[in-house]
């Protein structure tokens, strides 16, 4: 082989490896291509606070005077006094107010009922109401009689209140109900429950 054939080959050779440098060298300079993250997804809109009062569910507890019978008497007092207390507590253990219902079944075998709506600890000392409008019992000849001037069925007469004390919120009573001279309720006659907090 020639001198000259041996410079040929030794040119292509160069040549061939600048081109593989270059081609590296590009592919080295050529950015990668990113891929776009996903998106964030927006937080959820939180609920309102009225949405998760009506969420949340209701507590009844139901408390009888120490006349109250399991099953009632044939004549008056049919039965004692029922007082019956519905509210909702939220996951601190919290609640506004509480309705307090009182059903009378001295002259109703089917009880006459009357409400306190909501009742809060602010609101001190609260008469209990008498029903919006009294209905005779079914039993005429067993309810007072119309010459008694101002009774009713319905014979609860005093007040009620929602105690706060150390240990929890307690419904407390001062009243009567009942036959003439009426029945004494005095004191706390339940626990509202769960304890909830001094707010």
């Amino acid at each position: 082989m020639t001198k000259t054939a041996d410079t040929t080959i030794a040119l292509k050779r160069k040549r061939s490896e600048g081109d593989e440098d270059s081609d590296q060298k590009a592919a080295a300079d050529t950015p990668t291509p990113v891929k776009p993250a996903n998106p964030k997804k927006p937080d959820s809109k939180p609920k309102d606070d009225a949405d998760k009062k009506d969420s949340l569910k209701p507590i009844k507890q139901v408390w009888q005077s120490g006349d109250f019978h399991k099953t009632g008497r044939n004549k008056p007092p049919y039965n004692g006094l029922q007082i019956s207390v519905q509210y909702k507590v939220d996951d601190a253990g919290k609640f506004e107010d509480v309705a307090v219902t009182f059903t009378d079944f001295t002259y109703s075998k089917d009880g006459v009922s009357s409400e306190i709506q909501a009742l809060a600890v602010s609101d001190g000392w609260v008469e209990v109401p008498k029903p919006a409008k009294p209905k005779p019992s079914k039993d005429a000849k067993a309810s007072p009689s119309k010459g008694d001037k101002g009774k009713t069925d319905f014979t609860v007469v005093g007040h009620v209140k929602i105690s706060g004390e150390p240990d929890g919120k307690f419904l407390r009573l001062r009243l009567k109900s009942g036959l003439e001279p009426g029945f004494q309720q005095l004191g706390f006659i339940m626990r509202l429950s769960p304890p909830p907090s001094s707010s």
